[in-house]
This record gives C-alpha cells, structure tokens and sequence, in this order.
C-alpha cells in the first residue's frame, strides 16, 4: 500500500537530489565528474587508487565525485543504523526501498546537475557535450538505464509493482514538474552561448 509518508518520501528523495545537484553544480560549474576541480586526482594504477575504481565506472579517479557518492550512500545507510542502535526492526523490504531510492536519487542528482548548470541545459543534454558519460543507451547515459532498472527490481521486491508504479509516477511528475519551471528560469541565451 502506498501511504501518504510514501508520498512525502518521494517528494523529500526528489529535493534531495535537487539539493545535491546544486552542490556539485557550484563546485563542479562547467566541467562534470570534478573536471578541473582542485580535489584530489589518483593514478587509477595505484593500489590504493583499487576501492575507488568501483565509484568511477572507468573515469578519471577524482575525488569530489567519489566522496559525494560516498557521503550520499552514508545518507542513505543511516535510517536502518538508526534503527539498529535503538533496537527496531529493519527487514528486507526497508533495504530494498532503500536501495531502490538510492537509485532513483542518483539519477535525479546527476540530470538535474545538466538542468540547472547554466552551462548545459536541457539543450546540452547529449553525449557529445557530456564526455564523461561516453556510453548512452537510447538517448541517456548507460547509468541512468542501469539505476533505473535497480529502482525497478528493488521496488517490485520490497513493496510490489503498485507501490513500484506509484513510486515512479510521482518521481516522472516532479521531474517534468521541475523541467517546465526551470526552462522558464533559466535563460535560454546563457545555455547557448557557453
């Protein structure tokens, strides 16, 4: 059954996502994956370079992007650490709403990343502006498919495809929601000329 905190949950995933994305947008500006960011660089040759090469799915080992990825798994890790220290139960429906949240939000931080940086746009959403995602199935880079279909079987898993299907409708409406007003804020003149 889909309840009214589901509602609010998918709302709060959703700003979250919004949040980081304004985040790593003015840490980042122009160039995605920490481009020319002062943070760290590993030689990915490196032993100690090994942990982080599973965050980075072949990219350049910048540590801005690796240690947000990190902060937002934390984030998501803390409810069922709470419940655990307080001796509640958490099951395998809690982790695979979660895990299913998780996905969806990392693809919400990363397109809306693209919608309010004023140096892409909705405009500059493809893959010969976005070297860093140089793989795109079907018109989106291969990881939004890949969190998709992990939201997909962990929502179906944990609580069922109504639940699932609630869950996407609300997410797809304040992704176009957000997409309408932004165009509207965003100048189209600063997307163009940079």
């Amino acid at each position: 059954m889909f309840t009214l905190g589901d509602f609010v949950l998918n709302i709060f995933i959703f700003l979250f996502g919004l949040l980081w994305a304004l985040v790593m947008v003015n840490a980042e500006g122009a160039n995605g994956w920490g481009g020319k960011s002062p943070a760290w660089k590993l030689d990915s040759s490196k032993w100690y370079a090994l942990p982080f090469k599973s965050f980075t799915w072949g990219r350049e080992i910048n540590l801005l992007p690796v240690f947000a990825i990190i902060t937002f798994t934390v984030t998501f890790l803390l409810p069922p650490l709470w419940n655990y220290s307080r001796g509640l139960p958490f099951n395998i429906i809690d982790w695979g709403e979660i895990i299913a949240y998780f996905s969806i939000f990392g693809i919400h931080e990363d397109f809306l990343w693209f919608l309010i940086n004023p140096y892409f746009g909705i405009r500059k959403f493809k893959k010969q502006f976005i070297p860093w995602h140089p793989h795109w199935w079907f018109g989106l880079p291969k990881e939004y498919w890949i969190g998709f279909a992990v939201f997909t079987v962990a929502g179906i898993l944990s609580r069922g495809v109504i639940w699932w299907g609630i869950a996407l409708l609300i997410q797809l409406a304040l992704l176009i929601i957000f997409i309408l007003i932004s165009t509207k804020i965003i100048k189209p003149s600063i997307i163009e000329t940079n």
